[in-house]
C-alpha cells in the first residue's frame, strides 16, 4: 500500500485530505508544519508528499529544499499547494506539481495517481 505524507498547518485540511486519500486506498501520515514533516520523512519514507506552502516555521518551499537535499528522499514526488498564487521563490524548488486551494477532488486524485505511477 502506498503512503502519502500530508503537511499543512490547517488541521481541517489535513483531516479532509487524509480521509479522501484513505478512501482511495492510500495510507496517510500527517504533519502540522514542515519541521514535523521532515521528522516523519526521516522516520519512514513516503511514496508521495502533499505540502502547503505558507506555514509558520518551515514553509513548504523550505521543506522542498530540505527534501531535495536529502539523498534518501530527493526522488519522492512533491505536490505543493496554496490558497495564494505560487510565490516566486518556489520556482527555485524542484516540486512535482502545484495545486491551488480550494482543491478540486478530481485534480488532486488525478495528480496523485499520475505521480505515483511515474515514481
Amino acid at each position: 500500500m502506498q503512503t502519502i505524507l500530508v503537511i499543512d498547518d490547517e488541521w481541517l485540511i489535513v483531516e479532509l485530505l487524509c480521509q479522501i486519500l484513505e478512501e482511495e486506498g492510500y495510507t496517510t501520515r500527517s504533519a502540522a508544519n514542515g519541521r514535523e514533516g521532515l521528522i516523519l520523512l526521516r522516520a519512514a519514507l513516503p511514496d508521495l508528499i502533499i505540502c502547503d506552502i505558507m506555514m509558520p516555521g518551515l514553509s513548504g518551499v523550505d521543506f522542498c529544499h530540505a527534501l531535495r537535499a536529502d539523498p534518501h528522499a530527493a526522488e519522492v514526488p512533491l505536490i505543493l499547494m496554496s490558497a495564494a498564487n505560487l510565490p516566486p521563490d518556489a520556482h527555485s524548488c524542484d516540486f512535482s506539481a502545484f495545486l491551488q486551494k480550494p482543491i478540486l477532488l478530481e485534480t488532486l486524485l488525478g495528480l496523485v495517481q499520475m505521480l505515483l505511477a511515474n515514481s
